[in-house]
């Protein structure tokens, strides 16, 4: 495994406030974050399972920069058939992993995680788990306020490798060798 981000590795302000210490219900229970300057809304079901806040941020960052790069090398369009799922693992214990949402959504057509909104999503998941303090397992749906629920996936503690095997290695090395 990698080296995990120090704690001012990420020099960087929250666009919302930051929760002290809280008494929480017990998981699982959804955060929805709106992505300032977006159409883009994250649901986040947090789950038991904590993952080091700066082991969570360092993967959702990694993951952001890649498709920072996939965008600007590329432009915004929908994530290629061969990549969605789209999987990314920072290798300091925990992954992400991202699919287009399969079902219908406005005008009957399936809808498609583009590669803006799935930089949003990550923004959004960053704000929930690294400034917000839910640093922990988490499911999360993402919905553009024009075309519905485009996307889902989840944030996991392990590796790529060994939770979802050949395909899921098989999608993140497609997308690393994309950006």
């Amino acid at each position: 495994m990698g080296k995990a981000p120090s704690s001012n590795e990420f020099n960087e302000k929250p666009t919302a406030s930051v929760h002290e210490t809280r008494a929480l219900p017990p998981p699982p229970y959804e955060i929805v974050r709106h992505v300032l300057g977006t159409r883009t809304l994250v649901y986040a079901k947090i789950l038991e399972r904590p993952i080091e806040r700066n082991i969570i941020g360092g993967t959702i960052r990694r993951a952001q920069h890649s498709v920072e790069a996939i965008i600007k090398m590329r432009g915004d369009s929908w994530l290629p058939k061969e990549i969605d799922p789209y999987t990314d693992d920072s290798q300091f214990g925990c992954y992400f992993y991202a699919k287009s949402n399969p079902l219908p959504g406005p005008g009957g057509a399936p809808q498609h995680l583009t590669w803006g909104i799935l930089n949003s999503t990550l923004e959004g998941l960053f704000q929930i788990a690294y400034f917000q303090g839910y640093s922990q397992e988490m499911n999360w749906r993402v919905v553009d306020s024009k075309w519905g629920q485009v996307g889902s996936g989840y944030i996991k503690a392990g590796s790529v490798d060994t939770d979802l095997g050949v395909i899921g290695k098989k999608a993140n090395q497609t997308a690393v060798a994309v950006s």
